[in-house]
Parts: C-alpha cells; sequence; structure tokens
C-alpha cells in the first residue's frame, strides 16, 4: 500500500481490530455501527515513525460503488493536512484497485460528528439524498434512516467518480 508523508496505509489484519474500536470510540464513530461491521473492511492509518495506528477507514463495496465508512484520525494528529491527503489521493487509489467506479461517503452537519466542512474542502463532491440513484447506496441510506432518525435531516452524502 501507499507510503507517503511518514504514513502507512494497510489492509486492516485481525490484531488491529482493537486498536481500530479504541479510536472509534475515541471519536464515538461507534455510534454508527450497523451491525456488520468488523476489521476485514477496514485500512488502517500507521504513523511510520512511531508505528502506531493514528487513523483508519473502511470501505463496503458492491458491484463497483464503494461507501467509504468510518473515516477518523486520532484527535492530536488532525489540523496537519494528513486527512485531505488520505482523502484526496490514497483513498481514491484504494478505490481503483478495489475497481471501484463511484464512492459515496455519509457525512453529518450535527455535534460531536460534524464533518461536512472536511469533505467539502476535498475532491468529493457534496450532492444531496434526493440524487442519488446508485442502489447500493440508496439501500445503504434507507438503513441508516432507520437505525438514526434523529439525523436524518442533518446526514449529507458526498461520492467521488473514480477515472
Amino acid at each position: 500500500m501507499e507510503k507517503t508523508l511518514n504514513l502507512n496505509i494497510n489492509k486492516a489484519t485481525k490484531t488491529d481490530w482493537v486498536v481500530i474500536l479504541e479510536i472509534l470510540d475515541e471519536s464515538k464513530m461507534t455510534f454508527w455501527f450497523t451491525g456488520g461491521e468488523d476489521y476485514q473492511i477496514f485500512y488502517t492509518i500507521t504513523d511510520k515513525s512511531t508505528k502506531k495506528i493514528i487513523g483508519c477507514f473502511a470501505f463496503d463495496v458492491d458491484e463497483g460503488t464503494g461507501i467509504l465508512r468510518s473515516f477518523i484520525l486520532r484527535k492530536n494528529t488532525r489540523g496537519k493536512g494528513l486527512g485531505k491527503h488520505i482523502a484526496n489521493s490514497i483513498v481514491p487509489q484504494i478505490a481503483k484497485e478495489l475497481k471501484l467506479k463511484r464512492i459515496f461517503l455519509l457525512s453529518d452537519n450535527q455535534e460531536p460528528y460534524v464533518s461536512c466542512p472536511f469533505w467539502e474542502r476535498t475532491i468529493f463532491k457534496k450532492t444531496v439524498i434526493s440524487n442519488v440513484q446508485d442502489k447500493f447506496f440508496k439501500d445503504y441510506l434507507d438503513l441508516d434512516a432507520i437505525k438514526f432518525p434523529e439525523f436524518l435531516e442533518t446526514r449529507v452524502p458526498f461520492y467521488l467518480d473514480i477515472i
């Protein structure tokens, strides 16, 4: 996988799962779990100098479509451009390796999960739920609406076409 900016991005292993859950819990991201998550869909972001996992993200994949989930860096590593670099360069590269044509993600605009401003500064494009035509992502949105109805009005989809 990619080695850049003093980072290693690798497919998660079973032994990484405890650290991934710790990072997600730290930012209250496990709240969004739908029930089928495990290490096999995750990638780890490791600081090469310390050899510590500083973040993660996951891909749900179905027939050329990917849903980017649980994209997070530890709080002490944010604000240094790492997340933007990973979102703009690494994620599309991995999507190509997975033979994806389009990536979707669902962001939020409600505390403590405000991530829309971050995604607006990346190469991902903001859209509205009513414009989404992809069945895989629509099914994900439907599940999200059922599991988290209190966030229905604050969720914002983004997408990226993979060239």
